[in-house]
């Protein structure tokens, strides 16, 4: 039996091997996951390397890397004496965190580390944190070590003298969230909004699942 083998002329084999190549990146770009977008913060892609933590929390323990590693972590840095700013934001992070476990997420843990720690000491921070609910925690230390945490998460603030001998502190609104692997995953800027940071939030813990 003869046989027979076809052959393609060359320019139609070239041009079904570009058809081919671009289908296949074609399929590859539909396989792509959609990139998340956030509508109160910065994702940030890759994740920011951060240096770790070494504060005292309210609870017994340090706030150090073995303590944070393998949780989610709302970052927020404040002080007691705060007059509206600071409760505002944990009681909105709060009420977001409360959002999310009603959805069935186990939700990041809220971290207020004081800008005055001369002033914020542990039981100060204790009492003040525990009217914002639960999963929330207090973290001061040595002046120097909180300036160090700060510097590293880009975080700025100041003395800012008033009359008599009474200061206030100006510092950054932003709420960082910390991955389980102790790096910077997102930055979210004020004015908050609890339906859509919740959503946020959600939708980052949703992709890591």
């Amino acid at each position: 039996a003869l046989t027979t083998t076809t052959h393609m002329p060359r320019p139609l084999l070239a041009a079904a091997a570009a058809l081919a190549f671009a289908g296949g990146i074609a399929a590859g770009l539909l396989l792509r996951p959609e990139p998340l977008t956030l509508s109160t913060g910065t994702l940030l892609e890759p994740p920011r390397a951060g240096a770790p933590f070494n504060l005292q929390g309210t609870g017994p323990d340090m706030l150090d890397a073995a303590a944070m590693t393998g949780q989610w972590a709302l970052v927020f840095f404040g002080f007691t004496r705060c007059p509206d700013i600071c409760p505002t934001t944990l009681q909105l992070l709060s009420n977001a965190r409360e959002r999310l476990s009603a959805q069935g997420f186990t939700p990041p843990e809220i971290l207020l580390v004081t800008v005055d720690p001369e002033y914020d000491t542990v039981e100060r921070l204790a009492t003040y944190t525990q009217y914002f609910g639960q999963g929330i925690t207090g973290a001061t230390g040595p002046p120097d070590a909180v300036a160090a945490v700060a510097r590293d998460l880009g975080i700025v603030y100041q003395r800012v003298p008033l009359e008599g001998d009474g200061y206030t502190m100006d510092h950054t609104g932003a709420v960082l969230l910390i991955g389980p692997d102790l790096n910077l995953r997102a930055v979210f800027s004020p004015p908050f909004d609890v339906s859509a940071l919740a959503q946020d939030l959600a939708a980052i813990l949703e992709s890591e699942s």
